[in-house]
């Protein structure tokens, strides 16, 4: 059952008091992280039995057992739903998805790509949290060899063919602890460089590398890394709405059938 981690206290308070039948809890549409900044709403789904298991982005600890289950941010299709962005006039999730993966088919190959790491945010302004934080990636990374800093805004879809032709994409945190970058440059077939943190378990079969210093960020390691990702077996169903939707059916399924043999 999906809810609006805006919307989460009022569904524990309204509607799960009324819902016999056991279920899995998918949260998200919210930078908030869980369950750092949500104490009170952890320890009401933890203490509920109908609740299987807790899907929810942001997703900052693990100390929960199999009970509270990180979920990717996924590719920003919604902004576009809505409004104008990025250069980009108002589209359907179905048809960025079809220009995502048009554009996809036009990229070469990583192996042929230019070994180097692309920055897409070094023009914007810190004028809120994320982008202080961001502002603050750049000012380490600018200058450093094997780094490409895009100075100026371009349409999202020029970003994406010109981001292209780049091996390497670095994903700062986002307004959460997530960040949509991530996802979107995975889609693409970059491999991505993030900071280390609790959702590191999201990325295993992913070509993520998880650093706890930008300046782990050299040619040689760059080198390192591509080799990895090309001698090992990914695993890229993992950024598909399908493979989380099973995950949670496998995990209810199991959940239910251990409540149900005999004690």
């Amino acid at each position: 059952m999906w809810v609006k981690f805006s919307w989460l206290k009022s569904f524990l308070k309204q509607v799960v008091p009324l819902v016999k039948a056991s279920f899995v809890l998918v949260t998200g549409d919210s930078d908030v992280s869980v369950p750092s900044e949500a104490a009170a709403e952890i320890a009401e789904v933890v203490a509920c039995p109908n609740i299987l298991h807790w899907f929810t982005q942001n997703c900052d600890s693990v100390g929960f057992g199999d009970r509270v289950w990180p979920l990717p941010i996924g590719i920003d299709f919604h902004t576009l739903i809505e409004r104008p962005a990025w250069g980009e006039e108002t589209s359907s999730s179905k048809d960025q998805e079809r220009l995502l993966y048009s554009i996809r088919q036009e990229l070469p190959p990583i192996q042929e790509r230019v070994r180097e790491v692309y920055l897409d945010f070094a023009w914007q302004r810190p004028e809120y949290r994320p982008l202080e934080r961001r502002a603050a990636v750049v000012e380490k990374l600018r200058g450093k060899q094997a780094v490409h800093c895009q100075e100026r805004p371009v349409r999202r879809s020029q970003m994406w063919r010109r981001r292209g032709q780049y091996a390497f994409v670095v994903s700062p945190l986002g307004g959460g602890m997530d960040c949509h970058r991530t996802w979107e440059a995975l889609a693409l077939g970059h491999i991505v460089i993030v900071p280390a943190s609790p959702l590191d378990s999201l990325y295993e079969g992913v070509p993520v590398i998880s650093v706890k210093d930008w300046d782990d960020i050299t040619p040689e390691n760059l080198d390192r890394w591509l080799a990895d990702c090309l001698g090992r077996e990914l695993h890229y169903e993992r950024l598909t709405s399908k493979y989380w939707v099973d995950k949670m059916r496998t995990l209810a399924t199991e959940s239910l059938a251990t409540a149900a043999r005999p004690q």
